[in-house]
């Protein structure tokens, strides 16, 4: 019997195993190797995410006993309870109060103990009669230390699609369009591709592309854009995260799962201001200042201080329950 199954959509990487593995002496990992992509085929979640999860819990379930089950999203965790999986736990929650995913949830894990990334989410949960803990997210990405701009014209990036604030990234994506000053704009949000090109300002809108290939455009950039409008629940947090471990200095929005992120070379900016010549003088920031971020981000908010928090939480919240 292994000690804790790891349930999760996709794969998980070498990298990610072994620094979980460090935490759980014999882990199990269960995922799908072709999962759909953002969670729909043929325009539907039910066939996406809905059936990965099925079919991972599934899997999961006529494979070798674990003392305990750990689900790495809410639809996994689902989906292992309706099969019949004990001392199970889960991880994440992405669903916004209220919302028709949120009252499924409530339904369907009860009082399975559950890690969230915002202390809302988990305020929100317990109300609702769950049980929650909030750790702050953390990841390791790969991504290469980022460069100052020096002589080289200043490249922004803006990435991600969760919960993004569509008015402000138009907002900023007309001032970069007016054309008053250099600066390449680089948007990673899968619409791409196409480019706009004036006398001294770009804009390049990216397709969908896999995560190491986003890293590395992401390190390749000078500074990053984050306009996360407020919703209640966790968002921007992995393209936040894989900016520190670039050293890239961040402007985010007052979102409340990013504020625990706030400090060296992340600052706020207020969604109805006009952020393009901030940005463009925190290109500047110096390899030095960028290692400092990079070294922030390995101390707390790499994946391995991530997944030693979210042990800990769950340790709290009594899991894995004692084997009788």
């Amino acid at each position: 019997m292994h000690d804790v199954r790891m349930v999760m959509l996709g794969r998980l990487s070498d990298r990610s195993r072994q620094e979980w593995s460090r935490r759980i002496a014999d882990l199990d990992v269960i995922g799908l190797a072709h999962a759909a992509p953002s969670g729909f085929r043929l325009g539907k979640r039910a066939l996406g995410i809905g059936a990965d999860s099925l079919a991972v819990a599934l899997k999961a379930r006529l494979a070798r006993p674990a003392r305990a089950t750990v689900a790495m999203s809410p639809w996994p965790g689902v989906a292992c309870r309706s099969v019949g999986i004990k001392n199970l736990a889960v991880v994440g929650l992405y669903a916004t109060l209220r919302s028709k995913p949120w009252d499924f949830l409530v339904r369907r894990l009860g009082d399975t103990p559950l890690v969230v990334t915002s202390e809302r989410e988990a305020s929100d949960w317990i109300a609702a009669g769950g049980r929650a803990r909030p750790v702050v997210w953390g990841g390791t990405f790969g991504s290469s230390l980022s460069k100052p701009k020096s002589q080289s014209v200043p490249r922004v990036f803006v990435g991600g699609t969760s919960d993004r604030d569509a008015r402000a990234l138009g907002r900023f994506v007309e001032s970069v369009m007016r054309d008053r000053v250099a600066v390449e704009l680089v948007i990673a949000d899968g619409s791409g591709p196409r480019r706009w090109a004036g006398r001294r300002a770009t804009v390049e809108w990216l397709p969908y592309i896999p995560q190491s290939q986003f890293t590395d455009a992401l390190s390749r950039s000078h500074a990053v854009y984050l306009p996360v409008r407020e919703t209640g629940r966790s968002a921007g947090q992995m393209v936040l995260v894989a900016s520190m471990e670039a050293g890239l200095p961040t402007l985010v929005h007052p979102n409340e799962s990013l504020r625990p992120y706030r400090g060296e070379g992340i600052e706020g900016v207020d969604a109805v201001e006009h952020p393009l010549d901030r940005l463009i003088q925190m290109a500047d920031t110096t390899e030095t200042a960028r290692r400092s971020i990079r070294k922030r981000w390995e101390r707390d908010f790499s994946l391995g201080a991530f997944s030693s928090n979210v042990l800990c939480a769950l340790g709290r919240m009594g899991w894995p329950e004692p084997t009788r």
